[in-house]
């Protein structure tokens, strides 16, 4: 008994600092992601700019 309510809690405690991990972890993947599709977007234009300028 006393062990299975050590375990529970334990898990209880893992499952807790896990879902708080994932919160966490969800908002700086989207902060990264943000960063990540600017950069892309920018990048992007100025790949269409340096395609567009006529060769010389």
């Amino acid at each position: 008994m006393i062990i299975r309510d050590e375990t529970n809690n334990a898990i209880g405690a893992t499952v807790g600092s896990l879902s708080g991990n994932l919160h966490l972890w969800r908002i700086r993947l989207g902060v990264i992601g943000r960063m990540i599709g600017q950069f892309m977007r920018m990048n992007h234009r100025i790949y269409k700019k340096s395609r567009n300028r006529p060769k010389s």
